[in-house]
């Protein structure tokens, strides 16, 4: 089974992704959102910035990755690149279930990258992110019309920079969760009270960054993998995944199973 099929399996345990870019492209500057073509409707993503048809924000096909033999996954330079989906209409991680899932490869664990976020450059919506303190830590920050609430998480040593790990973070009921490497890392009720997003209707999805102005955060490494979901994934799912991402392909340090 390829990883894309245990991707689609999905519609028997639950529902289908509303977003899933395997960030397999050679060449280019197109992040196709494979549930175009599977759910009738997507968001394609651009890499940027570009000039001539090519990425200039960093090198794609980032062998080996995650999944060997469906190709890498864009190297993020950590100062300029990063992926603009748009606005998708599915979610604005405010109210509700959801799930983010990827494969990551940091070049650091004790700098602070965004993975993902929603805002624009003079509102803020929603951010995923590694920071610097306490020795490398995750944290997800939901920006209300009045104040935030998140949480956060010390990663405890389980991510390992320079190789691909497999990373969650969702919110189950008034739960959030990350997990790394199909084990759950850390839970707990968020720090604040969730209420309406702030810019939530015109807040571009990113991978690589953040579009607000207090800063990029551009991150640097490897981001490859990504599927977002209206709901929180089970943990026996989450950990089919990174199984299936190891199984009979290359284990995160790059050696041939």
């Amino acid at each position: 089974m390829s990883y894309l099929s245990a991707i689609l399996s999905e519609a028997n345990n639950g529902g289908l992704p509303v977003g899933y870019w395997p960030l397999a492209e050679t060449n280019g500057v197109a992040a196709v959102d494979a549930m175009t073509q599977a759910r009738g409707s997507g968001n394609d993503g651009t890499l940027l910035p570009n000039s001539g048809g090519a990425w200039t924000g960093g090198t794609l096909d980032n062998r080996p990755g995650p999944i060997a033999r469906e190709g890498g996954g864009p190297a993020f330079n950590g100062s300029s690149g990063y992926i603009d989906c748009g606005v998708p209409s599915w979610s604005n991680f405010s109210g509700g279930d959801w799930c983010i899932e990827m494969w990551i490869k940091p070049v650091s664990v004790s700098a602070s990258y965004f993975y993902a976020a929603r805002d624009i450059a003079g509102g803020r919506c929603f951010t995923l992110a590694q920071n610097n303190w306490s020795a490398g830590a995750f944290d997800i920050v939901m920006f209300k019309t009045s104040g935030y609430c998140g949480y956060y998480a010390s990663m405890d040593g389980k991510l390992i920079a320079g190789k691909w790990n497999h990373f969650v973070c969702q919110r189950h009921g008034s739960v959030f969760e990350f997990h790394v490497n199909g084990a759950l890392l850390s839970s707990g009720v968020n720090i604040g009270t969730i209420g309406n997003m702030a810019s939530s209707a015109t807040s571009n999805l990113t991978f690589g960054r953040r579009l607000h102005t207090d800063g990029a955060g551009y991150f640097n490494g490897g981001i490859a993998r990504v599927a977002c979901y209206d709901r929180a994934l089970a943990a026996d799912r989450i950990a089919a995944h990174y199984l299936q991402g190891l199984n009979g392909t290359y284990d995160l340090m790059g050696l041939e199973l």
